[in-house]
């Protein structure tokens, strides 16, 4: 098995949260699936299957925010790769863990893929994306079992 790891060096969390000299770190065991890193995160205290994704932003698909009764918060409007532009709803998670419960993110602004899922062949719900990670200082070790 592989691993993946998270160092986190300065508590700058999203959604306001206040910076804290904190140094964290915590090592997540990774699959590939479809050329994609899959990794197991803590969504709202339920164990969850995401794609590790370091150019795109943190989404859930419809299908788990309608199973979680996640409401919209608001929209946005996101340009891709192609230069194509879409109206996105967002939603809010409220905890966000590694599963050892090292690092826990809260209040996290996420994008809702519409259904039916792109990542459906992946059984995921989702994607960590670069707006995470930002605040991580992270190494990815392909050699580590």
């Amino acid at each position: 098995m592989r691993f993946l790891f998270w160092i986190l060096l300065l508590g700058l969390f999203p959604c306001g949260m206040n910076a804290q000299n904190v140094h964290v770190e915590s090592v997540l065991p990774y699959r590939l699936v479809g050329g994609k890193m899959i990794v197991e995160m803590k969504m709202n205290g339920q164990l969850r299957s995401f794609i590790f994704d370091t150019g795109g932003q943190t989404a859930l698909t419809e299908e788990v925010c309608d199973e979680l009764g996640l409401p919209a918060c608001d929209s946005i409007k996101i340009t891709d790769v192609n230069g194509k532009q879409g109206g996105y709803r967002r939603v809010v998670i409220q905890e966000l863990a590694d599963p050892e419960m090292k690092i826990q993110l809260k209040t996290i602004p996420t994008i809702v893929i519409p259904a039916p899922s792109p990542f459906a062949c992946f059984q995921v719900d989702g994607l960590i994306g670069s707006d995470l990670l930002q605040y991580f200082v992270v190494e990815i070790d392909g050699k580590a079992q």
